[in-house]
């Protein structure tokens, strides 16, 4: 049987660890605001569109993420959280 601490370490590292989709919600975000400035400076208005489209997932990702965190800590909030998202 392992003794306390180690068991209440080992919780805390679980809980810190980041869903794969916020991870990847948060790279389409950046993504996206770099490809609308490029598209603002370059005057494309494609470039831009798709910088908006890319940040619009981004959000979307995030809010996936951020639900399946919460679901590991327990399911309140979660889909307050989703509805935020949705509203960006």
């Amino acid at each position: 049987m392992p003794s306390s601490s180690r068991f209440l370490r080992a919780t805390k590292r679980k809980a810190s660890v980041m869903d794969k989709f916020r991870i990847e919600g948060n790279t389409d975000r950046i993504k996206g605001a770099v490809k609308v400035w490029a598209g603002r400076i370059l005057g494309s208005d494609r470039l831009r569109a798709e910088g908006q489209a890319d940040k619009a997932k981004g959000h979307i990702k995030q809010a996936a993420g951020k639900a399946a965190d919460m679901g590991r800590r327990g399911m309140a909030g979660a889909s307050r959280t989703i509805r935020k998202a949705i509203r960006h």
